[in-house]
């Protein structure tokens, strides 16, 4: 019970839409989330280079970056403003070529921060087809 409790926890923290999760299980929810920080991770590390103050929102819940100040998603204006990007967005084909998964993947990667050139970029990449097919499975699509 505290295992899914915290899965469940942890995939609230990465993005993803916790009512509409159904009956997955833990393993699914564990492999979404490394499927999903390992994109992240690339971001992040991308954005620590650029000195980007929203780094650590990136990759808030993701393995091995606890230590990571998130800031919370809505610590500050650019945060509220990384999430009105992130509604309001087009969802390039690179990354709607992946279904609903790959859809809803970059628009929480737009909602943490990650800018959309470099998300554009890194939905062209296996990483984030991986991590979108382990949406779809979890969105039960």
């Amino acid at each position: 019970m505290i295992a899914s409790r915290f899965s469940s926890m942890v995939c609230c923290g990465l993005g993803l839409m916790c009512t509409s999760l159904g009956p997955a299980r833990a393993q699914d929810q564990a492999a979404l989330i490394a499927a999903q920080c390992k994109v992240m991770v690339r971001a992040y590390n991308d954005a620590v280079k650029a000195k980007a103050d929203y780094a650590g929102r990136i990759v808030a819940g993701c393995p091995g970056y606890a230590n990571v100040a998130p800031q919370g998603l809505f610590a500050n204006n650019a945060a509220i403003a990384a999430f009105g990007t992130a509604t309001s967005s087009d969802v390039p084909k690179v990354a709607s070529q992946h279904g609903e998964g790959g859809d809803r993947f970059y628009k929480v990667m737009l909602a943490r921060g990650v800018p959309p050139a470099a998300a554009t970029a890194l939905a062209g990449s296996a990483d984030f087809a991986t991590a979108a097919k382990m949406w779809t499975k979890m969105l039960g699509k």
